[in-house]
């Protein structure tokens, strides 16, 4: 019902160009699941599977009944012309094979392996579980350090849970926002005025790379950030050209809520295209071809989708502790803006050996180490230095600057809008270095590539160009294939491990058994049961997995504060594990009373795991 709810809408916008409509379907899409699950969760505090396939059904109905009321076969068939482009340049064919490889090598990723990346399993999975159990979108209880971000990446991960009522699909929310992403960069190549088969290739280089297919299994939010802004940057651009300029930028805006809804790094966007509406708009009224007061339905086109798709959770903190970006602390020139409790320097790493170098440095030092991609390991979700791959240092750092170079001589606006808002957000934020926060780096490098692709004179170049880059390409992925590292002292998965665990059914495939020993334990316990968990204890990583893939089981932090606590909250609450530090507070009251606590556990990591006896 999503999908034809979303289609229905796309077709009541009677868009003509194929990118437009593909990426507004997803942009419709992951608006409305938001919404959806928003409304289910946060307002009528019923986020369970009955609720929210009624609210998608209504949503459906009332978009299907939009797209007959608004004529939508008016509107021409539009053609994406990819088997006449793949005849005529054999290199997009093989790029795009290469691409639909990946994407069927990662989908089958997702069906073969339980969730594994770090902080998924710390905060994102375990603020879904919370939510699915609770049934509305709580504060996460379990967490120490996000149970106040935004959420919308969340509420993806908690909308594939509720479809299936398991995790087999939660760690793939991120790969068709990455298609998405590769949409959207081949349509901004196609606005710059790279040749169509080009424009393919431009968007499957940014697909390709490292970070992003090591992304597209992770329950992370970087690539729904990235993917979002740049569909945002696409819409902006339409705009800017006068097709439907407020469809485009109510579109514009839809993304960038997603964006702003996940990450508040979507902030930075959301300031520089409100920025680049005003310029446009202003030279716009000023060479009379815009009303004074189009400007400011421009900009309240855009804001009010900002708003409601990104909006719900600073209103949330807002409500709670008057500081919509709780629990961080905002201040400027020693004048405090909103209280919080934590500020943003104190959680900001840097490159290992570069502490107190200026930003261009540790730029320079992680894109560097992408040079010599020979010596390079192997490349993980969490990359800290280099993930943009050898295409980026190699032929899209100095053939994208060629590239603006060139934009900035012919006053291409189009171009110069794209890299202003690229690059402004991610130049103002942290974490220039480290490729999962800086994404769209690499949509500015294919665009540059496959812009100079098309400038070049001899078929001879143009062969070596893009036999230099199918290189650099395969180096990169084959690098992001060789193996699957869930961080934080896991196992680590060779080819033939993954191929090992294909022929095994999938209860032997549990974050215990594949990537973590020290919750092997948790599959022994029956559904149902509840468990406690000491979450300060900084010997215990994970709660997530103690929920089991269905979220059968029920997980609490242990509050007391004495043996005698203990035993009343054991009792109160029901527990039946308890999951503490190795000679913490709780570990001491447990050994205290062995009659009441059975230690099933000895020692795992330096926890331990008790079962509560079935007399206490």
């Amino acid at each position: 019902m999503l999908v034809i709810g979303a289609a229905a809408a796309v077709a009541s916008l009677r868009l003509r160009d194929v990118v437009d409509r593909i990426l507004a379907f997803g942009v419709v899409a992951a608006t409305q699941l938001t919404l959806i699950v928003i409304v289910a969760g946060g307002l009528v505090h019923r986020l369970d599977r009955p609720v929210v396939a009624a609210l998608t059904a209504v949503s459906a109905a009332v978009e299907v009944a939009a797209a007959v009321a608004f004529g939508h076969r008016s509107v021409g068939r539009p053609r994406l012309g990819l088997r006449r482009a793949g005849r005529q340049h054999p290199w997009t064919a093989l790029l795009a094979l290469i691409a639909a490889a990946v994407l069927v090598w990662r989908t089958a990723l997702v069906l073969l392996l339980p969730p594994y990346a770090y902080d998924g399993l710390s905060y994102h999975l375990t603020a879904v579980a919370e939510w699915i159990q609770r049934r509305e979108l709580v504060a996460d209880p379990l967490s120490l350090c996000c149970a106040h971000y935004p959420g919308n990446g969340e509420i993806t991960f908690a909308w594939l849970q509720l479809l299936l009522g398991n995790n087999t699909l939660v760690d793939g929310a991120q790969l068709p926002f990455a298609v998405l992403g590769a949409v959207a960069v081949a349509g901004l190549a196609r606005r710059v005025g790279v040749h169509d088969a080009y424009a393919v290739v431009a968007g499957c280089l940014f697909f390709l790379t490292p970070i992003v297919i090591e992304q597209t299994t992770a329950n992370y939010v970087d690539v729904i950030v990235a993917s979002s802004s740049l569909a945002a940057i696409y819409f902006l651009v339409r705009a800017y050209e006068g097709d439907r300029p407020l469809t485009s930028i109510a579109l514009a805006g839809a993304a960038a809520g997603l964006a702003v809804g996940t990450k508040p790094t979507g902030m930075a966007l959301v300031a520089v295209i409100l920025g680049l509406l005003l310029l446009h708009g202003a030279l716009a009224i000023r060479g009379g071809l815009l009303a004074p007061g189009g400007l400011g339905v421009r900009l309240a086109t855009f804001a009010v989708p900002v708003v409601a798709v990104g909006g719900y959770w600073y209103l949330r903190n807002a409500v709670d502790f008057g500081n919509p970006v709780y629990p961080f602390h905002v201040g400027v020139a020693g004048v405090t803006i909103f209280t919080g409790a934590r500020r943003v320097n104190d959680i900001l790493t840097v490159p290992d050996g570069l502490g107190g170098a200026p930003w261009w440095k540790q730029v320079a030092h992680s894109w560097w180490s992408d040079v010599p991609f020979w010596r390079h390991s192997a490349y993980t979700y969490e990359t800290r230095l280099g993930g943009l791959g050898p295409l980026w240092p190699w032929l899209g750092v100095p053939l994208g600057l060629s590239t603006l170079a060139a934009a900035l001589r012919r006053r291409n606006v189009v171009l110069l809008t794209i890299a202003a808002a690229v690059v402004v957000p991610i130049l103002v934020l942290p974490y220039q270095w480290w490729s999962r926060f800086t994404i769209p780096f690499a949509a500015l490098g294919a665009i540059g590539i496959t812009f100079t692709l098309g400038r070049l004179g001899g078929s001879r170049s143009r062969a070596l160009l893009m036999g230099a880059v199918a290189l650099l390409v395969c180096a990169g992925i084959g690098l992001s294939l060789v193996r699957v590292d869930p961080a934080g002292r896991g196992r680590v998965l060779t080819l033939a491990d993954l191929a090992k665990l294909s022929t095994k059914p999938g209860d032997d495939r549990s974050i215990g058994a594949v990537f973590f020993p020290e919750y092997r334990w948790v599959d022994r316990v029956p559904g149902g049961a509840t468990i406690g968990v000491q979450l300060e204890a900084p010997q215990i990583r994970f709660v997530y997995p103690l929920f089991g893939p269905t979220l059968g089981r029920h997980v609490l932090a242990l509050k007391a504060v004495s043996p005698g606590a203990l035993a009343d909250e054991v009792r109160t609450e029901r527990i039946r594990y308890l999951l503490v530090g190795r000679g913490s507070r709780y570990d001491r009251w447990a050994r205290s009373s062995p009659s009441r606590y059975v230690t099933v556990v000895a020692d795992n990591a330096g926890s331990v795991v008790y079962r509560v006896s079935a007399t206490a």
